[in-house]
C-alpha cells in the first residue's frame, strides 16, 4: 500500500501528460520525468526506486555531453579575419536578470518606481540605451538558452549545435565569465549549467543576496577584452527575501499589494548602480532579465500572461561609441516596426557588437524567429496570442 501510495502523485503527473493538459507540472514531467519526480517527491519512494535514479543521472550526463560538445557558428554569422575597432567594447558585463516586470519601473513610466538609478540614467541618452522587450519564455530553464545562445521558441537544436555568446566571445578572444546566485543543479537549473559551462571560469555562491557577486566579478577585471555574466535573483519569489530596509522605505509609496516587489526592483537598481562604478571607458554594461513576473503569483503559467514575458532592456557604457553601436544592433533585429525587441535575438546583437559579421538572410530568419515565444505546455505561439492586459 505505501508503495502504491507513493506513486499516487507520479501518476497525477503521468495522466495530465497522456490527455495533453497544457500546464507546466505536465510539460516538466514530459521533458524531465525523472527531475521531476525528485524536485517534487524526493522524499517519496518513487524517487528512491533505483530505475529512477538511473535515469536522472543519464539525464544529467546526457546534458553535460551537450555541454562539451564542439559547436560552430550557426549559418550566416562569421568574425572577420582581426575584426576590431573603437567601438567594439573591450569588457562586456551582462546582468541576467529574473523575473523583471518592465510595468514596475520609473524608467518606463511605473509613477512608483523604485529604480531612481535607471530612471537617472535614461535622460542620458548618449551614454544609455532603453529598449521594450519581450522574454522568449517564461521560466528560468526555457528563457536562458533562448536568450544566451541561437535556440528559439521554435527551434532547440542551435542549443547543441551552435555557439552561444561565451562560445562566441572566446572565438574573438574574450576572456569569459559566469557569477550565478542560482543554483547549479536540479530541474529548474540543468539547461541554465550547460549554458554557464560554456564560460571559461564559473562562481556560484548560495549565500547573501546578489550583491555578493561583485566583488569576485569585478576582482577578474584586467586589460584583457573580456565578458562577464552576472546571474542574480532578482525580482524572484520570495519577494522580501530579495530586498533590504533601504529598499522598503523606497518603496513607501506603493500599495501594500506591490510593495515587496517595488523593493526588490529597487534593490535591483542598487546594485545596477553599484557595478557600474567600477565601469571605465571600455566597459559596456547590459542588463537583460531572463523573464518577467506575475505579482504575488510568480511566473511559468500556460495561460500566457503578459507580465510574463514583458521585461526591461538596456545598455549603458561611459564610453559613447559602444552605445551607439549596441543600439544599432538591437534596433536591426526589433520588430514592430522597431518598437519591440524579443531577447532570444541577443545573440545576434551580441555577435555584431562583438565584431562579427551576420548575412542579410540570418538577420531576416532571426526576425521571423522573433515573432514567437515558448510556452511551459511545450508549445512554441505568436507574440498575438499573449494576454497583454
Amino acid at each position: 500500500m505505501l508503495v502504491c501510495l507513493s506513486f499516487a502523485p507520479v501518476a497525477e503527473l503521468i495522466f495530465s501528460a497522456a490527455i495533453g493538459e497544457k500546464y507546466s507540472q505536465s510539460y516538466e514531467f514530459m521533458r524531465f520525468p525523472a527531475e521531476k519526480m525528485k524536485d517534487r517527491y524526493i522524499n517519496s519512494l518513487a524517487y528512491r526506486y533505483p530505475t529512477m535514479i538511473g535515469q536522472y543521472f543519464s539525464i544529467r550526463n546526457r546534458l553535460m555531453d551537450a555541454g562539451n560538445r564542439k559547436r560552430t557558428l550557426p549559418e550566416g554569422v562569421s568574425l572577420p579575419a582581426g575584426a576590431t575597432g573603437d567601438s567594439i567594447p573591450r569588457r562586456i558585463v551582462i546582468v541576467l536578470g529574473e523575473s523583471d516586470w518592465r510595468a514596475h519601473h520609473g524608467a518606463y513610466g511605473y509613477p512608483f518606481g523604485t529604480d531612481r538609478f535607471m530612471m537617472g540614467r535614461r535622460k542620458d541618452q548618449a551614454h544609455t540605451a532603453i529598449f521594450t522587450a519581450v522574454a522568449p519564455s517564461a521560466v528560468t530553464r526555457e528563457a536562458v538558452p533562448r536568450v544566451m545562445t541561437f535556440a528559439t521558441a521554435r527551434d532547440m537544436e542551435p542549443f547543441t549545435e551552435n555557439m552561444g555568446i561565451a562560445d562566441m566571445a572566446k572565438h574573438a578572444g574574450y576572456q569569459t565569465g559566469w557569477f550565478s546566485r542560482q543554483n547549479m543543479d536540479g530541474i529548474y537549473d540543468t539547461l541554465v549549467k550547460v549554458v554557464a559551462q560554456q564560460s571559461e571560469k564559473t562562481v556560484y555562491l548560495d549565500e547573501g543576496r546578489d550583491e555578493v557577486l561583485v566583488p569576485p566579478l569585478v576582482a577578474e577585471f584586467n586589460d584583457r577584452k573580456q565578458l562577464l555574466v552576472m546571474h542574480i535573483w532578482g525580482g524572484h519569489m520570495w519577494y522580501e527575501d530579495r530586498h533590504d530596509d533601504i529598499d522598503y522605505q523606497h518603496a513607501s509609496r506603493s500599495s501594500k499589494e506591490f510593495r515587496h516587489y517595488d523593493a526588490a526592483i529597487g534593490h535591483i537598481d542598487r546594485l545596477l548602480e553599484q557595478l557600474t562604478g567600477y565601469g571605465d571607458g571600455k566597459t559596456l554594461f547590459i542588463y537583460v532579465p531572463d523573464h518577467g513576473e506575475i505579482v504575488n503569483l510568480g511566473h511559468g503559467t500556460a495561460d500566457l500572461a503578459g507580465a510574463q514575458f514583458d521585461i526591461p532592456f538596456f545598455a549603458w557604457s561611459s564610453n559613447a561609441a559602444y552605445i551607439t553601436r549596441f543600439r544599432k544592433a538591437v534596433n536591426r533585429y526589433s520588430i514592430n516596426d522597431g518598437r519591440l525587441f524579443n531577447t532570444s535575438a541577443f545573440p545576434f546583437v551580441m555577435a555584431e557588437v562583438m565584431g562579427y559579421q551576420v548575412t542579410d538572410e540570418a538577420r531576416a530568419k532571426s526576425l521571423e524567429e522573433s515573432n514567437y515565444v515558448f510556452n511551459v505546455d511545450g508549445y512554441a505561439y505568436p507574440l498575438s496570442d499573449i494576454k497583454w492586459k
